[in-house]
């Protein structure tokens, strides 16, 4: 079983689908739209869960906007994580960018990490 114990402490079932972005919480990295495509995928489909691993001054509004949407369950805001690496590699099934000012620098760097 390749999930990791990471999903286990998150309340993620084995089987499900896990979507994450990692990005401090701030208007520049468009959580906004991350939460809303979340709301979205879980309308069609409801083993789709969503971590937004990272930190910032959005997290309040963050939280309103998946409670507002009624994704709580499928969300997690994780805060600060000390094994991003660990968790991208044994957890996340898609990795989901939504920052308008990055290139895809991101894309390459985790499509190349061992």
């Amino acid at each position: 079983e390749w999930r990791s114990v990471a999903a286990d402490g998150m309340g993620i079932p084995k089987d499900a689908t896990v979507v994450a972005n990692v990005a401090g919480y701030r208007p520049a990295k468009k959580y906004s739209f991350f939460i809303d495509v979340a709301s979205e995928v879980v309308k069609k489909q409801s083993n789709v869960y969503f971590l937004m691993i990272g930190e910032g001054s959005e997290r309040e509004s963050m939280e309103n906007q998946i409670e507002r949407l009624g994704i709580r369950e499928n969300c997690r805001l994780t805060g600060f994580l000390e094994n991003v690496p660990e968790v991208l590699k044994n957890t996340v099934d898609i990795y989901l960018f939504t920052s308008g000012f990055e290139s895809s620098y991101g894309f390459r760097s985790l499509a190349t990490t061992p």
